[in-house]
């Protein structure tokens, strides 16, 4: 029986490399103190967790003060536009996001609008999933103050040029701009230059779970959530996670060397030779969402037996049986989609997915 794993989800989460499972379990062992302790083993911690700072803030080009360690993507954008947002109350304010952001994202624009009294616009995407300068164009007023965009989105993989968006919201607003950019970051290239907010997740690219970083330039002034002590000066308030933290510092530069996004052609051709179809040809060589003739969880559950994993839509929606946001904006049911996301494969172990995928729809009865 063949025990090897074909794991194909990474857009939702990856294995931690070895090297930060070892170094986890090496900081578990001596730095168990709190990171804010004013003793010896307190403030060893500390300089380490603010190397990590700096590594991160290094890989980005910017300061380390603009560094916000978080517990993740989901906390980071809800910190930069509520804590934006929550700066203008008093006067309220007109916002932009899109139409098919993470739902950390959409939700949270949502609120303020339907609970806080905001003015929020939302872009559509075009057929390629992808928000052009046009759409910006029509809702991007004088008095807006954020607009968020994601960089490639989550379910389709398809990307948005961040320094073409940033550049025409600067030339013809005062706005701010935020990006959710946690598909993007070791996966195409990130220029924060003309970006005043951005988030991500460690765990998307071989660090742990329960870290994740707000990228906030000093010029932005936010309020923060969680209240309590000073940490991450004084913006999220808690004992410290420095060792997931650390460890996704470490993974940053670990991930630049283990990229392998060279055979999505080659699954694309094999999709193309077998009938099926792809839901968007601008994408990312990292995700692609194909159209299944069966339901999404009927396949995924097939294909497990085979030890192959592969996703479906957002993973922060699979418990919600309607169709997704994105779905919804582009047109097509993703609850016959399946996600297929990699950063390490081989075309062996491509040739096994596509054939089963096309052999589970074969038992079904069905001909592509």
């Amino acid at each position: 029986m063949n025990n090897k794993i074909y794991y194909f989800d990474v857009a939702s989460s990856t294995k931690p490399y070895p090297e930060i499972i070892d170094l986890n379990n090496k900081l578990l062992e001596k730095y168990y103190a709190n990171s804010e302790a004013i003793h010896s083993l307190g403030i060893e911690i500390s300089k380490l967790y603010e190397k990590a700072r700096q590594k991160v803030a290094d890989f980005f080009g910017v300061k380390n003060s603009e560094i916000i360690f978080t517990s993740g993507a989901s906390e980071a954008n809800n910190l930069a536009i509520k804590g934006f947002c929550f700066n203008h109350l008093k006067n309220k304010g007109h916002l932009i996001t899109t139409s098919y952001e993470h739902p950390s994202v959409l939700n949270t624009f949502k609120q303020m609008e339907e609970l806080f009294g905001f003015e929020v616009d939302y872009l559509k995407p075009n057929q390629d999933g992808v928000i052009e300068l046009e759409e910006l164009k029509k809702y991007l007023r004088k008095d807006t103050l954020l607009v968020s965009v994601m960089q490639v989105n989550n379910e389709i993989g398809s990307y948005n040029d961040l320094k073409i968006i940033s550049n025409y919201i600067k030339k013809h607003s005062s706005a701010y701009f935020h990006s959710d950019i946690t598909q993007a970051v070791n996966k195409i290239e990130v220029n924060l230059d003309d970006v005043d907010m951005a988030s991500f997740s460690f765990h998307k690219f071989g660090g742990l779970k329960g870290s994740g970083c707000l990228i906030k330039k000093n010029r932005v002034n936010l309020v923060p959530l969680i209240n309590g002590g000073l940490q991450e000066n004084g913006l999220r308030a808690g004992t410290v996670n420095y060792i997931a933290h650390i460890c996704g510092a470490k993974a940053l530069t670990l991930n630049n060397n283990r990229h392998n996004n060279s055979n999505m052609e080659y699954l694309k051709n094999l999709l193309f030779q077998a009938g099926i179809e792809v839901v968007s040809q601008k994408h990312i060589d990292n995700i692609i969402l194909i159209k299944t003739p069966i339901k999404s969880e009927v396949m995924q559950n097939a294909l497990s037996k085979y030890n192959i994993y592969v996703g479906s839509k957002s993973t922060c929606s699979n418990k919600n049986k309607d169709n997704s946001n994105t779905g919804k904006v582009m047109n097509y049911d993703a609850s016959y989609c399946i996600r297929i996301s990699f950063i390490e494969t081989n075309k062996e172990d491509i040739e096994f997915l596509v054939n089963k995928i096309k052999e589970v729809i074969d038992n079904y009865g069905i001909k592509l």
